[in-house]
């Protein structure tokens, strides 16, 4: 019971710090109000309202993830994983849709399933796209690039393939094929590398696809004389929808990295 109890405090005691360090981004708190029966302490201001709220069965960093996105630009959340609480600092309306989502998104760990992540690598040409050397699956985000980018089409350079479950790492480094320069010399430029890192979270359902949350994503396209890592990204990908999530520009070329995750079914 001791042991309970202090632990109890000290959480009321880390919770009322993360509370006042959100009120402080706004004015001075003009009021506190305190609820025992909720679990929940509220220091309000006028037109901003921070709350604790409680997460029961995921990781509140990870919910923050997503759910930051939902909040208007006077917002402020911080997730405290100690105590599975996050502190939500915003208007009345930004708090309703980070409540809302919060108790769709806040539901029993899903079973572990193993997932297949696969990254297809292209570049920009200057001749027209040849629909026969890529796979189908990317076809949307060809058809995106060519209405939405100069070049005249775009060329398949090839595939990696990971393996993860549910809140689980993805690392792989991939030399990819020669590719000869855009200027038309006989310089051939050597292997074209990528080296990709991300931890994938499911964090919802549509229908019944997953919805995954990439956090902590480093993406880097490398060649002879340039080379370029984007890092820290997070992304949101509907289970076996592609999507483009890096780019690189090299001399004349660019470089995409399209990602697609599936569900892998028992036998797999």
């Amino acid at each position: 019971m001791r042991f309970t109890s202090l632990r109890f405090t000290l959480a009321l005691c880390f919770l009322a710090a993360m509370a006042c360090a959100a009120a402080a981004q706004s004015e001075p708190a003009a009021a506190t109000e305190a609820s025992g029966a909720s679990g929940r302490q509220t220091l309000a201001t006028p037109g901003i309202i921070v709350r604790m709220l409680e997460v029961k069965h995921r990781k509140p960093s990870v919910l923050a993830e997503v759910l930051r996105d939902l909040m208007t630009p006077q917002g402020y959340m911080r997730a405290g994983d100690e105590f599975n609480v996050l502190v939500v600092r915003d208007t009345p309306e930004g708090l309703a849709r980070v409540e809302e989502a919060l108790q769709k998104l806040d539901r029993p760990a899903l079973p572990d399933e193993n997932f297949e992540v696969s990254f297809y690598f292209l570049k920009s040409s200057e001749t027209p796209t040849d629909r026969k050397r890529y796979p189908p699956i990317i076809e949307p985000v060809v058809r995106q690039l060519e209405s939405s980018l100069p070049f005249r089409g775009y060329e398949y350079l090839g595939t990696t393939l990971s393996r993860t479950t549910n809140g689980g790492y993805i690392s792989t480094s991939t030399a990819l094929k020669e590719y000869e320069a855009a200027s038309g010399l006989i310089t051939v430029i050597p292997k074209f590398t990528s080296t990709i890192r991300a931890r994938i979270d499911v964090v919802g359902k549509s229908s019944d696809r997953y919805i995954f949350n990439l956090s902590n994503c480093s993406v880097a396209l490398s060649g002879e004389g340039y080379g370029n890592e984007q890092d820290s990204m997070t992304f949101r990908v509907l289970e076996g929808e592609p999507v483009c999530i890096a780019t690189q520009a090299a001399r004349s070329e660019n470089f995409f990295a399209v990602i697609v995750i599936k569900r892998l079914k028992l036998g797999d």
